[in-house]
C-alpha cells in the first residue's frame, strides 16, 4: 500500500479468497468456524503507527484483547541472526502445549528475511496448521522478490506508507494544507465520530507535526472529553499548547502520578479558577469537573497497576502496550507511573478515588473538597511520600 493522493495511511483490503485460489498452500484452516487464516504476514513500511494498529489487531486473533493467548515476541535487531532464524523455524514447528493457535511476531525482521528468506519461504509454502508468522520490517526489498512475491500473491503483503505533510509540487489541483497527514488526521477523528472545523486539522498538524501516535491520542482525548458527535474548533488546538504542553485534567494527573504537589496543587487552582476545558466548551462549575478528572485518574491508577503486577512478574516494557491496551508512544510514562508508587498505595489509592466518587455523589459533599481532599491523598500516598522502584 503506497500511499497516494487521498489514500495516506490507507491499508489495501485482503481478499482471501482469491488468495486461496491462487496459492492455496499459503492459507490453511484454523478455529472451529473453518475460517481461512494467513499463515505468514509481512508489515512493511515506515508508518511505524499503523504497523501496531496492525499488529494489535493480529495478536487479537489469537489471544485476545488481554494478550493472554500463545503470543511469541522476538526482537531480531542487533542479535544473533543464525540463532533466531533456527528458533523462529523451530517454534512454527512446535506445537502450543495447552493446544489452541502459536502466533510468532519478528520484530525488526529484515536482516532475519535476508539471512533465512528460503527457510521462511518454505514455511510460507507447507504451513503448519497451528502457527501464524509475522514478519515486521521496514521492507522486503530486492534479493527477497520470491518471498514478496509469494506474500503479494496470497494477500500477506501489508505495506504501511507515513502520510506526507506536503503535498507534492507536481499535485498543482491541490491546497497547500491538503496535505496527505491533514486527511489522514481527519479520516482518523471520523473513526471517532468527531467532525473538526475547517482548518483545524492544518493547525494542529502545524503545532504536533508527523507524530502519528501523539496527533492519535490527542483525538482520543477530544472524544473523551467531549464525546461523540463534538465539532472540534480551533479553540481546542490552543489548548493543546506549544510544544506539545498538556493541560487541565491532563496536567494535573501528571503532577499527582508524578507526586509533584507544587506543581499539583498550581493545577487545581487553575482549573478552579479557570474551568476545565473540554473540546471547544469549558466547564466553570466544579461540580461538572469531578466525573471526567475521577474518571482520568481512575485509568491512570489502574494503568499503573497492571502495569507494575506486568513488570513485576517478567514483562518488558516493550510487551506492555499491547497488554495495558494504551498507546505504544506512553508506554514510558506508565512505567514510570507504577515505579513511583508501592503495589499497596496504587490499589489504597484506587479505593480512595472510589470512595470520593460515592462522597460526591452519595453524599452530596462539596465539589472543590472532594478534589481537593483526593488530590492531597494520592500526593501523600497513604504514608509514602518518596519515589519508589519496582
Amino acid at each position: 500500500m503506497r500511499a497516494g493522493p487521498g489514500g495516506a495511511g490507507r491499508e489495501q483490503p485482503v481478499d482471501s479468497r482469491a488468495a486461496v485460489r491462487q496459492n492455496g498452500a499459503i492459507m490453511r484452516k484454523s478455529g472451529s468456524d473453518g475460517a481461512s487464516r494467513l499463515a505468514v504476514v509481512a508489515l512493511v513500511g515506515d508508518d511505524d503507527f499503523g504497523k501496531r494498529r496492525a499488529l494489535a489487531a493480529l495478536k487479537n486473533e489469537v489471544g485476545g484483547s488481554g494478550g493472554d493467548g500463545d503470543v511469541l515476541l522476538l526482537d531480531a535487531e542487533g542479535g544473533d541472526v543464525a540463532a533466531l532464524g533456527r528458533r523462529v523455524v523451530e517454534e512454527l514447528r512446535t506445537r502450543p502445549l495447552g493446544g489452541g493457535e502459536k502466533l510468532v511476531i519478528v520484530l525488526e525482521a529484515d536482516e532475519l528475511v535476508r539471512a533465512h528468506g528460503a527457510a521462511l519461504l518454505g514455511f510460507l509454502e507447507a504451513p503448519t496448521d497451528f502457527s501464524r508468522l509475522v514478519l515486521v520490517a521496514r521492507g522486503l526489498g530486492p534479493g527477497r522478490s520470491k518471498l514478496r512475491d509469494a506474500l503479494k500473491r496470497a494477500g500477506g503483503y501489508r505495506e504501511f506508507a507515513r502520510p506526507a505533510d506536503r503535498v507534492a509540487p507536481w499535485d498543482r489541483n491541490r491546497r497547500a494544507d491538503d496535505t496527505d497527514l491533514n486527511r489522514w488526521l481527519e479520516a482518523r477523528a471520523r473513526t471517532k465520530r468527531l467532525r473538526l472545523e475547517p482548518g483545524v486539522a492544518a493547525a494542529l498538524t502545524a503545532r504536533i507535526g508527523a507524530n502519528l501516535g501523539e496527533l492519535e491520542a490527542i483525538l482520543d482525548r477530544w472524544e473523551m472529553m467531549a464525546g461523540p458527535g463534538a465539532v472540534i474548533g480551533a479553540a481546542a488546538v490552543e489548548a493543546v499548547g506549544p510544544g506539545h504542553r498538556e493541560t487541565d485534567s491532563f496536567a494535573l494527573a501528571d503532577a499527582v502520578m508524578a507526586r509533584d504537589a507544587d506543581r499539583a496543587l498550581e493545577a487545581l487552582a487553575a482549573l478552579f479558577r479557570e474551568g476545565l476545558g473540554i473540546g471547544d466548551r469549558r466547564l466553570l462549575s466544579a461540580r461538572d469537573m469531578v466525573a471526567p478528572i475521577l474518571g482520568l485518574f481512575l485509568r491512570r491508577l489502574r494503568q499503573a497497576s497492571r502495569a507494575r503486577r506486568l513488570l513485576a512478574a517478567g514483562a518488558r516494557p516493550g510487551e506492555l502496550a499491547e497488554r495495558l491496551g494504551v498507546k505504544p508512544f506512553l508506554v514510558s510514562r506508565t512505567v514510570e507511573d507504577a515505579r513511583r508508587f508501592r503495589q499497596e498505595e496504587l490499589d489504597r489509592g484506587i479505593r480512595r478515588l472510589l470512595e470520593a466518587d460515592r462522597r460526591f455523589k452519595l453524599e452530596g459533599q462539596d465539589a472543590e473538597k472532594v478534589l481537593t481532599d483526593l488530590v492531597l491523598e494520592l500526593l501523600q500516598g497513604g504514608g509514602y511520600s518518596h519515589p519508589v522502584r519496582v
